[in-house]
């Protein structure tokens, strides 16, 4: 079984006035990514980086087959 797992940290300036159109275009970033991936088993973990439209890093994306390592991998990501 495969995990996708996804945060984004919304306490930044792109997302001050309405998150709403920043969100949507991450999504679809991440939907750009997804169509062009080789999405199974033998290519995950699968991990991106999100940034927000002024290039900082935001959050992640990670798909992979084991959660096991959740905890101890949102620990090691820095927003």
């Amino acid at each position: 079984m495969a995990y996708l797992r996804m945060s984004i940290n919304l306490d930044n300036a792109a997302f001050e006035d309405n998150a709403a159109p920043e969100i949507s275009r991450i999504f679809k970033d991440l939907s750009d990514y997804s169509r062009d991936a080789i999405i199974n088993e033998d290519s995950m973990p699968i991990e991106k980086t999100l940034k927000c439209i002024n290039g900082s890093k935001i959050g992640y994306m990670i798909i992979e087959t084991d959660d096991t390592n959740l905890f101890s991998f949102l620990i090691e990501k820095e927003l």
